[in-house]
């Protein structure tokens, strides 16, 4: 687990790295990822829920409420991709999200390139 100090340090350094860098154009999903900007973030009962732009009705898991892909609290790192995640949101930079091939749309992991 972070502590509050750490994980504000790993959140200004991604949100210093992702606003230096640049913004990114509209993005694109397959089966189990999505890479795009995001639209939106909402967090809830520790569970922080994703819109991307991009088309993710090509995604093959369920999205929440046909929109949302979920990184549940329960993950391990959810803190450190709350993070990143968060970071390339307000620097509106391009992410990849990975996400589970069947069922709810959980977020596996997250990719951030220059």
């Amino acid at each position: 687990m972070m502590t509050p100090t750490r994980l504000f340090l790993t959140l200004v350094l991604v949100v210093v790295t992702t606003t230096l860098a640049g913004t990114a154009a509209a993005g694109s999903c397959t089966r189990n990822r999505c890479t795009a900007q995001i639209n939106r973030l909402y967090l809830d009962r520790a569970q922080l829920y994703v819109a991307m732009d991009a088309d993710q009705k090509r995604l093959s898991c369920s999205q929440i409420s046909d929109v949302y892909l979920k990184l549940p609290g329960s993950h391990e790192m959810f803190s450190e991709l709350h993070a990143m995640l968060l970071g390339a949101f307000l620097g509106g930079r391009k992410v990849t999200v990975r996400t589970a091939d069947s069922g709810d749309c959980n977020i596996s992991y997250v990719l951030m390139d220059r």
